[in-house]
């Protein structure tokens, strides 16, 4: 799945392992809640408004997904961004150096 997800994406770079893994994760937590068991059907019953919370299965993938692959692509652009700062990549640019050596949050 790392290989196919770094072909697809090789913008992740290292990045394509974690994305798998917590892609993995999320498709078996959520899929626990496909379709809703007994009691959270009650629970929905007896509150009304928790039914605000419930998504489709293929939504909360799409948004899990879609969440961690923002993140990975985040970490990767920073990983190659202090990569080219230690390297002395001579076309950075004086914005890349600060991003590069900004503290991560």
């Amino acid at each position: 799945m790392t290989v196919l997800v770094r072909h697809h994406v090789p913008e992740l770079g290292d990045g394509a392992q974690m994305f798998c893994l917590m892609s993995l994760l999320s498709a078996g937590a959520a899929s626990a809640y496909a379709p809703p068991p007994p009691s959270l059907l009650a629970a929905y019953k007896d509150e009304p408004a928790l039914g605000a919370l419930h998504m489709e299965l293929r939504d909360a993938l799409r948004a899990s997904f879609t969440s961690t692959l923002l993140g990975a692509l985040s970490r990767a652009n920073r990983a190659s961004a202090s990569q080219r700062l230690i390297c002395g990549d001579q076309h950075q640019s004086p914005r890349a150096v600060k991003t590069a050596t900004e503290p991560f949050p």
